[in-house]
Order: C-alpha cells, then sequence, then structure tokens
C-alpha cells in the first residue's frame, strides 16, 4: 500500500482528500449458520484494508503543511445491526470506530477524518439493490420475506423518505465533507439514509 501512495505523490505533489471506500458484504445468512471463512475474509477487505489505505495516506498527509481530509464508507448497518450481516455489521462497526480514533491520532497533523453511514441506495434496477434483496429473500432469516417484490416493498416502507438513495447523493455528501466548506468536521458521521 506504502507503493500506491509513493506513486500518487510523486506524480502529483501531494495528496489532499481521500475517499476510503472499500466494501464487501459477505454472506448473508444467520449467525448461527455464518461460516467463519467468510466472517474473516470481510473484515480483510473492509476493516484491515481500509485501516491500510487510511495509514498510509495519513501518514502522507502529515508531511503536508495543510494536512488533508479522508472520508471513510461506512454504513447503518453498522448501528443498526442489520440480521444476517454479521460480518458486515461487524465491519463497518470497527470502521466507524477506527474513524473516531483515527480522527483524534491525525488532528494533530491538521487532517480531518470522517465517515459516511448510508442506508439504501439504488436504483431500484440496479445489480447492487437488487443482489441485495434477492440475498435476503434466501438468507433464512424470519426478518426478511421470501418473495422478492414483498421484500422490496418492505424495505422501501422503511424509509421515511420512501425512496432508495442515489449514487449522487452520497457522492455529494461526500465531496461536502472533502470539502473546505468543512474545515472544522472532524470525528464526525453523517448518515445517509433517507431518515431511517
Amino acid at each position: 500500500m506504502k507503493q500506491v501512495f509513493d506513486y500518487i505523490e510523486a506524480k502529483h505533489g501531494r495528496i489532499d482528500c481521500l475517499w476510503n471506500n472499500a466494501g464487501y458484504q459477505g454472506l448473508l445468512k444467520p449467525i448461527i449458520d455464518y461460516p467463519t471463512d467468510d466472517f474473516r475474509m470481510v473484515q480483510e477487505i473492509n476493516l484491515v484494508g481500509a485501516f491500510n489505505v487510511l495509514k498510509h495516506c495519513a501518514k502522507k498527509m502529515a508531511g503536508q503543511e495543510s494536512g488533508g481530509a479522508i472520508v471513510q464508507s461506512g454504513s447503518i448497518a453498522a448501528t443498526d445491526g442489520t440480521p444476517a450481516m454479521c460480518a458486515y455489521v461487524a465491519s463497518k462497526a470497527g470502521l466507524h470506530a477506527l474513524g473516531l480514533t483515527a480522527a483524534k491520532d491525525v488532528a494533530p497533523f491538521n487532517i480531518r477524518v470522517n465517515t459516511i453511514l448510508p442506508g439504501y441506495i439504488g436504483p431500484s434496477d440496479g445489480h447492487l439493490w437488487t443482489r441485495q434483496i434477492d440475498l435476503r429473500t434466501k438468507s433464512g432469516s424470519p426478518y426478511y420475506k421470501t418473495e422478492y417484490n414483498e421484500e422490496a416493498d418492505r424495505s422501501i416502507q422503511t424509509v421515511p423518505l420512501k425512496r432508495l438513495g442515489n449514487v449522487d447523493e452520497v457522492i455529494r455528501a461526500v465531496a461536502f465533507l472533502l470539502s473546505d466548506e468543512t474545515p472544522y468536521i472532524t470525528g464526525a458521521n453523517l448518515i445517509i439514509t433517507g431518515g431511517s
């Protein structure tokens, strides 16, 4: 990972912003059926991977007089305890906690670290959403419907705004946290869930 940031620094002279956006959902299975190997892989990608990126980028930013800004991609699942997603929830809860500590550790170098917590993001016919609903219907969890349209409708009804968010809404939130408009915001968690 160090070589990646060495390359970026050599090519561009400095690193001002990072969107630390690692993510692997893993299986959807109740915890009593969840395989340890998959649990471990989710942590390796979502938490250890994000830690390595954060660490090496912050190290470069710490050598710059003006510091920098980092946004991590968490999930509202980290605070909701989404059923049948123990590995993902644990990894994003860890990332949430990592962000709180990192914000304090790098503040002396004028580096800000914030985390976004998105909820349901579409479009409704997009691969990520359709795959999520399909996996829920097959998870065996009593919290989810077994028919696709019923589960999709049930999920949307839990959102006060009664719709999926879209990728552009997430990007705008990240851009805001990385921008000069937020010089006194660090260690924050921005919830992007339509109110749920």
